[in-house]
């Protein structure tokens, strides 16, 4: 199987934190490689500068993006949370979150000026 790339992990991961709890940063990455069915090698893939786990990068980009959006929020260090905004996302049912789809929100868009 090939990695999922970040714009394939937004709504998997919005949709783990969609409980409404408290979620550290470690336990997203261990929840979308179960939710991906990831094997050993594919979860400890390196990206090439060697120095982080190429799964994990991808995990980070989309949760950086979401956050940006305002669907999730950091209420302290290593952690995150699904907003009120997210909620409603995924009332929503979007069959797909990527980068379209967030620039719906101005906040994104704002971020996106500077990319």
């Amino acid at each position: 199987m090939a990695l999922p790339d970040f714009q394939q992990l937004m709504l998997p991961i919005l949709t783990l934190i969609g409980d409404g709890k408290e979620h550290q940063r470690q336990e997203l990455f261990e929840k979308a490689a179960q939710m991906f069915n990831l094997t050993h090698e594919e979860r400890t893939h390196l990206l090439p500068s060697g120095r982080q786990y190429t799964f994990d990068n991808r995990v980070g980009w989309a949760r950086t993006y979401l956050k940006k959006a305002g669907l999730l929020s950091s209420p302290s260090r290593g952690i995150i949370k699904i907003t009120e905004r997210g909620k409603e996302v995924l009332k929503n049912k979007p069959s797909e979150i990527n980068v379209k789809f967030l620039e719906q929100f101005p906040e994104f868009r704002e971020f996106k000026k500077y990319q």
